[in-house]
């Protein structure tokens, strides 16, 4: 069964521990964990599921991207999940793609090395921010011709500034 999981841990006193619950992807082959990022504080993760099918809209390999932060003991769901509704959003655009935190977990950077929309092997980054108990995108970047922008993405710790490669 390949769900997928996403584990952190924490170094104290010389030692690795795992803490908080493990965060599990909710289908079979959904490969949930396939690629992680983490707040510079360690409290907010994201992950994606490059293989989630989304069920609801009939979509899939649309992937998903879910963004928890630890309260405690647990890490809970902050905002909802993306995914998309009507193409393939993030699982195949998302092959071998990238996602970046900044420092508070505020703003999320999702690069999609093969999203097509634009053209065959152009690429995407789509940048969201997080406002009361949503994600709201505010900007998608489309990359030109054979760039697979996307591939890689970078965020500054205030979120102002976001950098993507590709590279071809």
């Amino acid at each position: 069964i390949a769900y997928g999981m996403v584990i952190a841990y924490q170094y104290s006193s010389g030692v690795w521990s795992s803490f908080g619950d493990i965060m599990f992807g909710a289908q079979d082959g959904e490969n949930f964990g396939s690629v992680v990022a983490l707040s510079s504080d360690g409290l907010v993760v994201a992950g994606l599921g490059p293989d989630y099918d989304n069920t609801a809209n009939s979509v899939v390999n649309a992937g998903i991207v879910r963004v928890y932060a630890y309260s405690g003991s647990l890490w809970i769901a902050k905002g909802q999940f993306l995914s998309s509704t009507t193409t393939s959003f993030i699982g195949n655009a998302l092959y071998q793609s990238s996602l970046a935190l900044n420092s508070d977990g505020s703003v999320l950077v999702v690069g999609q090395r093969g999203n097509d929309d634009a053209g065959t092997n152009y690429g995407a980054v789509i940048v969201y921010s997080y406002q009361s108990t949503t994600w709201t995108q505010r900007k998608s970047i489309s990359g030109s011709s054979g760039e697979r922008l996307g591939t890689s993405v970078g965020v500054s710790s205030d979120g102002a500034t976001a950098v993507m490669g590709g590279p071809d």
